[in-house]
């Protein structure tokens, strides 16, 4: 005959006492569980009825423990029914704000399915002010009479006085959400889903008008939450908009820059400029698209218009130095630009200097800017000041070539 070693048999002595320490707490669950419904759900006003029915399920181990119920309803009435393995017992109507069910009606030793069928009427009271009260309370007490599980479902009470209120201040919110979309609509932006949003919280509104005061504060509630999101769609499509935009004025300096090359028009030094701001746009769309993708899209907005202002900064660069123009449908997009250059763009000297004494003064006015540069280099850090840096530099390096090459031609000339 097989026989479990000593040690073995000891472990699994061990083990069977462990879990039989454990069941029971696993299985004793004195509280309550509660589920059910309530008409209305969530607002009522003076004097409208409201009515709830839940059902609360229970584990008793004695008699001594009890439940009891409250609300803040006025002249309430409880239809109570206790369900023991499946037998209904019905209790006599009760009218108290607060009722107790005992142990001694309540608890039957082995049973394994007990629960209480609760039935609620009553009419909202007058309240001061529009806030959230106690609808129905159930609270269960151990043997001792000491609580020990509490449930609550609250809903709102309404003041008449708010919802006019909450009308007036709905109805000042559409009108400045209706004045958002048509000042988008006009620029391009997408205000489908905007205007979708403010068509049903107008619609919530006018229903408000002609509600019981309940039903009122749950549709203003609705419109004030449709006229969020329409400001939320207006932000989203808003920052869209303005990074395409400036997109395809980006590509269209990209078929400028590639049109006054190949025809040799103007210096190489005026197209550098034009890149120059080009690539600055550029640079801020790529952070306009990276906010846009992570859902900050004021701050993708933002950088947006400022790569849209650059861009319109080399389009005047352009139009000013070259005398070039644009034709076809690249027109378009600079038919309402949204931005002038701010800061006055000094050309690049175009003439050799004959003179040393001539070359010396024209780099002497570029290396006084070195004043700019440091006050840049210790400025905040942002992406302005990086580009602006970085125009000072090269600013910098086209003087000292001049420099160089009017040093140069002054000695071959003597």
């Amino acid at each position: 005959m097989f026989k479990i070693p000593t040690l073995m048999r000891y472990s699994i002595l061990s083990g069977i006492l462990i879990i039989l320490l454990i069941i029971p707490g696993v299985m004793a669950d004195d509280g309550i569980d509660m589920w059910g419904y309530t008409v209305p759900e969530f607002s009522a006003g003076p004097g409208e009825e409201v009515y709830a029915h839940y059902t609360i399920e229970y584990n008793f181990d004695s008699d001594a423990e009890s439940i009891e119920f409250y609300t803040d309803l006025l002249e309430p009435k409880w239809q109570f029914c206790i369900v023991i393995d499946g037998v209904r017992h019905d209790l006599p109507v009760r009218h108290g704000r607060y009722e107790t069910i005992t142990g001694f009606e309540l608890y039957y030793p082995k049973t394994y399915n007990n629960y209480i069928e609760a039935e609620l009427k009553g009419t909202v009271p007058d309240v001061l002010s529009s806030g959230e009260h106690d609808l129905l309370t159930v609270s269960y007490y151990d043997g001792g009479g000491n609580p020990d599980d509490e449930e609550v479902i609250r809903i709102n009470f309404v003041n008449p006085s708010d919802v006019l209120s909450g009308i007036s201040d709905a109805e000042y919110e559409l009108s400045v959400l209706k004045t958002a979309i048509d000042t988008d609509r006009i620029s391009g932006v997408n205000t489908t889903t905007a205007y979708e949003k403010y068509i049903s919280a107008f619609s919530s509104v006018e229903a408000a008008k002609v509600s019981d005061a309940g039903a009122a504060s749950q549709l203003i509630s609705s419109a004030k939450s449709d006229i969020t999101d329409a400001h939320a769609l207006l932000e989203r499509h808003g920052a869209l908009h303005c990074i395409q935009t400036t997109e395809e004025k980006t590509a269209s300096l990209d078929k400028i820059i590639s049109s006054v090359s190949a025809g040799s028009s103007g210096s190489d030094d005026k197209i550098l400029m034009i890149k120059s701001y080009n690539d600055n746009a550029k640079t801020l769309l790529i952070l306009a698209q990276d906010k846009y993708s992570s859902g900050l899209y004021a701050e993708a907005e933002n950088y947006a218009l400022q790569a849209e202002e650059r861009a319109d900064e080399a389009y005047s660069y352009a139009g000013d130095s070259l005398a070039f123009s644009p034709s076809g449908t690249d027109d378009i997009i600079w038919q309402e630009m949204t931005g002038i250059p701010v800061t006055e763009i000094t050309e690049p000297v175009s003439e050799t200097s004959s003179a040393i004494n001539s070359v010396l003064g024209g780099i002497s006015g570029n290396l006084s800017e070195s004043g700019d540069i440091d006050e840049l280099i210790h400025s905040e850090v942002s992406i302005d000041s990086f580009l602006q840096l970085s125009g000072k530099f090269i600013e910098l390096l086209k003087s000292m070539a001049d420099f160089l090459f009017g040093i140069s031609s002054y000695a071959s000339s003597n």
